[in-house]
């Protein structure tokens, strides 16, 4: 880059293009684990291992800047007890095989997250915390954590890291009414209003 005189009324500069900086980035979603398929790949040793569902995915997966996917079903592990449909409970291996796979941005905002309630989260994250490398969002166990907007550099370009869903005892309490205990009752007023016509 550089500026020259063609003549004395006329200036001529040349400017460098600027660099294109490029990140890739991978999406995945839902992760969502049910009975049926944590028990299928249950090894002999009595770990799990579901590093074989992704496999058609994992090169694309560790060749992307930036991995994620949406962790639709807690992963609270076998101490809260496991479980598919309706209240979810992932084992704590698909941390790891997860973590394998190249996954680096979770996602743990879902209308599962509370499946195992507030001790179902601590265990989440728990689980996550020993991976570094691994960034998870939307749920959280301190205010600190909640007002934390996480950032990591990728090919010198910022990436944020910021959806917030904020453990709260009412949150659970409104989860459960809405998610579980209403659908229960409209599903037993249905039949009654069934039955009746019936006769």
């Amino acid at each position: 880059s550089g500026c020259g005189n063609a003549d004395k009324d006329t200036k001529i500069c040349k400017f460098d293009a600027p660099r294109k900086t490029v990140v890739s980035f991978s999406g995945v979603g839902d992760n969502l684990i049910h009975e049926s398929i944590y028990t299928s790949n249950l090894e002999s040793d009595g770990s799990y291992d579901f590093r074989d569902i992704y496999e058609s995915i994992k090169e694309d997966i560790k060749a992307s800047d930036i991995a994620f996917i949406n962790q639709e079903t807690p992963i609270a592990g076998k101490e809260l007890g496991l479980g598919g449909y309706p209240m979810f409970n992932t084992p704590t291996e698909m941390v790891d095989n997860l973590h394998e796979i190249g996954f680096d941005l979770i996602n743990l905002a879902s209308n599962h997250s509370l499946d195992r309630y507030e001790s179902g989260i601590r265990n989440e994250l728990e689980a996550f915390s020993k991976y570094e490398d691994m960034i998870t969002d939307g749920v959280y166990t301190s205010q600190k954590d909640f007002d934390t907007i996480d950032v990591f550099e990728k090919n010198g370009m910022l990436t944020l890291s910021g959806m917030k869903f904020q453990m709260d005892k009412e949150v659970a309490y409104n989860a459960v009414v809405k998610l579980l205990i209403m659908p229960a009752i409209l599903l037993v007023v249905g039949l009654i209003f069934k039955m009746n016509a019936a006769n």
